[in-house]
């Protein structure tokens, strides 16, 4: 007799679980890391023109909020909250640093934190 090969539904019903975890995982977790690079990007997009340097915090929460709005990540943050403004003699720092609380399930959730910095010269 020959021995038979192949997967048997409990072996299958495994792997269709295993693939599913991963993909809520996938679907879950990646969200919140292509938002940061977004609002990376529109940070960078601000520290190009050297006129945003003197603009005020107001301002500068505004033409973020513009830059993420073509990008649906508008929303993702409250600028208000997160942004800091430092000023020096010849640059201006910028800094977004917050955090991100997702629920995976039940009970179970996920923190992210993130810090950001671009500096603007004058």
């Amino acid at each position: 007799m020959k021995k038979q090969a192949g997967f048997s539904l409990l072996g299958f019903t495994t792997l269709l679980i295993f693939i599913v975890m991963t993909a809520l995982l996938a679907f879950k977790l990646v969200p919140p890391y292509i938002d940061n690079r977004k609002i990376i990007n529109a940070m960078e997009q601000l520290a190009t023109d050297s006129a945003n340097a003197i603009k005020s915090k107001g301002q500068l929460v505004q033409a973020m909020n513009d830059i993420l709005y073509t990008d649906y990540a508008h929303d993702a943050i409250d600028f208000n909250k997160v942004l800091s403004v430092k000023r020096y003699d010849k640059t201006t720092d910028l800094n977004v640093n917050y955090e991100v609380l997702v629920p995976i399930f039940y009970n179970i959730s996920t923190q992210f934190y993130f810090k950001n910095q671009v500096i603007i010269d004058k």
